[in-house]
């Protein structure tokens, strides 16, 4: 049952269309580079910020660039490992959603911060790109705008979400809410379908909310994750992990190779991924080749994790100081059951892209290159080799997994 609580704090939305979506950008980051979305996620999250909102503080965190081949990107933060939410007991790639756990229909209203609905064929007048958004106090101009909606209307928008990704009008929602113990600052967490209670398994819908939020940047700092059951999801309710980082990631430009169809992988990277990117603006099509290895994934219990991150092609044909794509990168791994025991660092999807909070002082001056590769390597190394070859033939067949 969702609270009355969250049912109320539906009547922000932020609308948007397909002409809002920004396909490409600078590679510059930590520059103010900033969309409507993008301005209005962060004055929000400051405003939870401001309201103590949070189990601690992380304006202050200490970042540091490793010296080294890859250059992870750590953050020193050992409030998480001591005051997150404690984690439920995973056992299965695939469980059902439990309502008796925690879950985020149990959340307060000021920690939604915003929420989003996609229209795909909506009139053009109801998205103008000079409109305002407003929760009532302040406004923005710029891509996209955020309304007050009744909660009947988000209701009636719930029961008209599309069967088939990419067929008619496709009517979606998400939810952008705090993480009450956040790795960085503006770390977010973006729910879809929050009042449908679905479980931690990615699906088509979930994933093109996740890429749309991507879109409606302007930003390359943006970046969204996804932990699977046994792939260090702490919370059985579908959700993305969603922040900022004003740092590059090794994912974004690294080279690779193709290895079936639209399928890459890294050619050279310590934790070895299947790579995918967005070409000729055609979400639906990369959302299809995504789902057909998670789809394989959970046929075979395999446990993973997915980064999404603005970057460059994956054929090396970029322009210099532009992002002209999108990187979606899939990790099989190793699983890891029952609650999580982090010491210095955890081996989730932040950590698997070169994004490395540490969670031990004693460790952090000392901290090298060499320290974290082993680790995350030995995440995903037996997995990837096992997974190579039916993901090629899955792809050389054109093959759909049921």
């Amino acid at each position: 049952m969702v609270s009355k609580e969250v049912k109320a704090s539906h009547e922000l939305v932020f609308k948007y269309s397909n002409s809002d979506f920004v396909y490409n950008t600078s590679s510059d980051h930590g520059q103010d580079m900033m969309s409507a979305f993008d301005s209005l996620l962060l004055e929000k999250w400051k405003a939870a910020d401001d309201a103590s909102l949070f189990n601690y503080k992380v304006d202050d965190v200490e970042t540091k660039l490793l010296a080294g081949k890859y250059k992870f990107v750590v953050q020193m933060n050992a409030n998480r490992k001591i005051m997150k939410r404690k984690s439920q007991n995973i056992l299965n790639v695939v469980q059902p959603f439990e309502p008796e756990c925690f879950n985020f229909t149990k959340i307060k209203t000021e920690e939604i911060l915003t929420n989003l609905h996609y229209e795909q064929n909506s009139p053009k007048s109801h998205f103008d790109a000079t409109s305002e958004y407003t929760d009532g106090s302040k406004s923005a101009t710029g891509v996209g705008h955020v309304a007050v909606i009744p909660v009947n209307m988000i209701q009636g928008w719930l029961l008209q979400t599309v069967d088939t990704v990419g067929k008619g009008t496709a009517v979606l929602e998400g939810s952008v809410v705090i993480n009450n113990a956040p790795i960085c600052s503006n770390h977010s967490l973006l729910v879809p379908f929050l009042d449908q209670c679905q479980p931690q398994v990615l699906n088509e819908k979930g994933l093109m909310i996740a890429l749309h939020t991507i879109l409606l940047s302007t930003t390359p700092d943006i970046r969204i994750g996804f932990n699977s059951l046994t792939g260090y999801a702490s919370v059985n309710h579908f959700h993305f992990h969603l922040y900022y980082l004003s740092h590059k990631l090794n994912i974004e430009t690294a080279e690779c190779r193709r290895l079936a169809g639209p399928c890459y992988v890294f050619k050279d990277f310590p934790c070895p991924a299947f790579v995918f990117q967005l070409e000729n603006k055609d979400v639906d099509e990369l959302i299809r080749s995504v789902m057909k290895v998670i789809k394989l994934f959970l046929s075979k219990e395999i446990a993973h994790n997915l980064y999404i991150t603005r970057g460059t092609s994956l054929d090396g044909n970029s322009t210099d100081g532009e992002y002209d794509t999108v990187r979606v990168i899939l990790w099989a791994r190793k699983p890891s059951y029952g609650i999580k025991d982090i010491s210095v660092f955890a081996t989730a999807v932040c950590e698997l892209a070169g994004h490395v909070p540490i969670y031990s002082c004693d460790h952090w001056n000392n901290l090298s290159e060499e320290d974290i590769i082993p680790t995350i390597k030995g995440v995903c190394e037996e997995e990837f080799e096992d997974m190579s070859p039916k993901i090629m033939r899955l792809f050389l067949d054109n093959n759909d997994v049921e």
